[in-house]
Order: structure tokens, then sequence, then C-alpha cells
């Protein structure tokens, strides 16, 4: 498995990808309260036939930690709702 983060102006998303290279890449995203790790045991299975790459959506777990400083610009907007 190899972990990376995925680039683009002040967003970093982290990744895992794993599986077989070469083929048709699947991405599989999590749900709410969850996170990429979550997907393993699947995406262990599916990186059988093909290349997985399973990211964390924006504002979760390991993404949290670069975007800090990014969410404190817009938590006072969301506290005032």
């Amino acid at each position: 498995m190899q972990t990376g983060r995925a680039r683009s102006r002040d967003l970093s998303i982290f990744y895992r990808r794993m599986g077989r290279s070469g083929t048709t890449p699947l991405l599989i995203v999590h749900g709410l309260s969850y996170f990429s790790y979550d997907w393993m045991p699947v995406a262990e299975e599916l990186g059988r036939q093909r290349e997985v790459l399973a990211m964390d959506m924006r504002g979760v777990l390991v993404a949290l930690l670069i975007a800090f400083p990014a969410m404190a610009l817009w938590l006072p907007r969301v506290l005032r709702v």
C-alpha cells in the first residue's frame, strides 16, 4: 500500500493506493464519520483484480491535520448558523 496527497491550491487530500497497477483504477469514497482506513479490508480484496484508491474527503481526519489553519477562516461563519 502507498499513501500520498493530492494537492490543488489550498487543498490537500490524503489517499491510499493499493492493488494491481496498470489496471483501471477504482476510486472508493467513505461516507459521513468515516475515513479511507475504513475501506482497507474491502480495498485489499478488490486490489487482487484492480488498482484501488481510497481517499479521505475534505475536512476528515488526516486532511484536518493539514487544513486546520484554513478551517479557522470559515469557522466563525459556521458558528453563526
